[in-house]
């Protein structure tokens, strides 16, 4: 569902979901795609791309489902979900923030990435990039020139939990945060928290 109020506004909806293979061995089937768009105002860009496959021979056991609401002008939101079970939401209010979330699971988790990014000002940028489940963020920037970048990773069907949260209110700053678990049996959970208030504030 797309819904576009102003003009010269472009929504972009791409959804895929082929299932293949003939035995119970190496059948995939696809899964469910839900999209909706909302943008006001004029010159905004949302690009969704959903797609992917579970292993088995029953289609929608997983969902890829995505939200984008940009209010005002030259807001960008690029969004790409693979193989089910990733959820996102974008909200930019302003003008050139660029939102870019990148979430993709292994084709027989049952974990889910979640993001949520919100952007208030202008030439704010947030790139967001999940892998594999357990992974959680929330980004929020409210000012001007605000660049937050969060890349989490886990393991297939890992028990470990990646959990982010950034925030910056102000101008020009920058958060950088990058998680990892690389053991399946692992059951800990990294957590992040930046928060930034005022202007040049840098963090990693």
């Amino acid at each position: 569902v797309s819904l576009q109020f102003g003009r010269n506004n472009t929504a972009v909806t791409d959804q895929n979901s082929i299932g293949s293979g003939t035995t119970k061995k190496t059948d995939l089937s696809g899964v469910t795609n839900n999209s909706a768009t909302l943008q006001v105002g004029f010159d905004n860009l949302a690009s969704t791309k959903q797609s992917g496959a579970n292993t088995g021979d029953t289609a929608n056991q997983a969902t890829n489902a995505s939200l984008t609401a940009q209010f005002g002008q030259y807001n960008e939101s690029n969004a790409k979900q693979v193989n089910g079970n990733n959820q996102q939401a974008t909200l930019q209010v302003g003008s050139d923030n660029l939102a870019n979330t990148k979430q993709k699971n292994a084709d027989d988790s049952n974990n889910p990435n979640a993001s949520l990014t919100a952007q208030f000002g202008q030439d704010n940028t947030a790139n967001t990039k999940q892998t594999n489940g357990n992974n959680l963020q929330a980004t929020v920037q409210v000012g001007t020139n605000n660049l937050a970048k969060t890349t989490q990773k886990n393991v297939d069907n890992g028990n470990g939990v990646n959990a982010s949260l950034t925030l910056e209110v102000g101008n020009n700053n920058t958060a950088v945060t990058n998680q990892k678990i690389a053991d399946p049996l692992n059951n800990g959970i990294n957590g992040s928290l930046i928060a930034q208030v005022g202007n040049n504030n840098y963090a990693k």
